[in-house]
């Protein structure tokens, strides 16, 4: 096997649904080249942050958060990664931060792939600070989310800007 031919298989691979004497294939190649390896892992990530991303839960509690800010008359939305793997997020609301929710570490990382998908941002890419934005309907209203991610010291942190249309 290549390297082509393994980088085209390493979702099948990861979720499994390769028969097993091309998943022996695969896994030797892998063995041996330390660049598919990394390939690998950083699949391994994507994969796992999109699935985290996905779930249901995650979904509702992430349109939760944002309508809720809305509806409280929020200027910006705060996703602070902690120092325990815990995210807390905060809404800004006349100048002053107020803590609306905290999530544990798995949580975590499922919550700000949501934001970040939302707004078309790189899921995988958390060491770069990147900028998007995201249109949101509220009440009958739109509004237009400016979304900036930034490395924190203790993981990912992500700010939403809440413009009213």
């Amino acid at each position: 096997m290549n390297c082509d031919s393994a980088r085209t298989e390493i979702i099948a691979y990861l979720k499994n649904e390769l028969e097993a004497g091309k998943r022996k294939r695969i896994e030797e190649h892998f063995a041996q080249c330390p660049e598919c390896r990394k390939e690998l892992e950083q699949a391994r990530r994507l994969l796992t942050w999109t699935e985290a991303a996905s779930d249901e839960a995650v979904v509702k509690r992430v349109e939760e958060i944002i309508d809720n800010a809305i509806a409280s008359g929020a200027s910006d939305i705060h996703f602070e990664s902690q120092r325990d793997d815990a995210l807390i997020v905060r809404h800004r609301v006349d100048g002053v931060l107020h803590e609306v929710a905290r999530f544990d570490s798995p949580q975590r990382v499922g919550v700000l792939a949501r934001v970040k998908m939302l707004a078309d941002l790189s899921v995988a890419d958390t060491s770069l600070p990147q900028d998007g934005r995201i249109r949101w309907k509220f009440r009958d209203r739109d509004f237009d989310l400016r979304t900036s991610c930034l490395p924190y010291v203790y993981g990912e942190g992500i700010v939403i800007r809440i413009l009213d249309k």
